[in-house]
């Protein structure tokens, strides 16, 4: 069991404007930041393997590495979020991935030709964005007060297009002019800029954690027979877990 660190806002103090909650920009800055690094990544990474193996089926593998262990990690992921703090899951996430960038940058300045490599990194860069979803989707109600949720999240959103639309674009220039390991470096530092900026995000909204009775294995198959009886989320499920921002 885990309990909230910060108290829950009072009900009567005066709401600001968004733009002025305590944290929000900050919160919205770090995860374009992540954003773009994941975008950049994904293009460069891509570009990379097929460069050295010249081989289409090199994409998929790229592609496979990262899904199997995102998949087999989400619903795990799903309760651990539900019980420790979701600020800190994400630091760790995002910390991991940033490793990641710079395993990539190190095989790319050895000008490694063993895919091998690549793959075990893409593997451990799929295992941590599977915590990131889940933790950012429940973090923001826990940034914003309830009343300006539905603002922050239309914000946030429209703001995470621009990333998801410029960062391929970008990577894809950076890999042109510099090859993998300046559009690595890129990476590296848009990982660190996103973990300063979540530092001194407060967690203001936070209810107190619930004592949990059952075990992680029930908690997990009930999850699993709340989805398959109700249509309207089972629908939607395997669209959800190829979200990853």
């Amino acid at each position: 069991m885990t309990t909230a660190t910060n108290a829950p806002a009072s009900a009567n103090e005066p709401l600001l404007p968004l733009h002025r909650q305590s944290g929000f920009l900050s919160f919205l800055l770090s995860r374009l930041a992540a954003v773009f690094a994941m975008q950049i990544q994904a293009i460069v990474v891509a570009w990379q393997v097929y460069d050295i193996t010249r081989d289409p089926m090199a994409l998929a593998y790229v592609g496979l590495a990262q899904f199997l262990p995102m998949v087999l990690l989400l619903l795990p992921a799903g309760d651990v979020v539900d019980r420790f703090s979701r600020k800190r899951i994400l630091q760790f996430s995002w910390g991991v991935q940033g490793l990641c960038s710079a395993l990539l940058l190190t095989l790319s300045l050895n000008e490694s030709h063993n895919v091998t490599g690549f793959y075990a990194v893409l593997a451990l860069f799929g295992a941590a964005r599977a915590f990131t979803g889940p933790a950012l989707q429940s973090l923001l109600p826990n940034i914003v007060p309830r009343a300006q949720l539905a603002s922050a999240i239309a914000l946030n959103s429209s703001i995470m297009k621009i990333a998801v639309i410029a960062g391929p674009l970008l990577g894809g220039i950076l890999y042109g002019i510099g090859s993998g390991s300046l559009a690595y470096s890129v990476c590296l530092g848009c990982f660190t800029i996103a973990l300063v900026l979540l530092l001194p995000v407060p967690i203001r909204y936070a209810e107190a954690a619930k004592t949990l009775e059952s075990t992680a294995v029930k908690r997990f198959t009930a999850g699993i027979r709340y989805i398959r009886y109700q249509p309207i989320i089972l629908g939607p499920f395997p669209w959800t877990c190829l979200r990853f921002y």
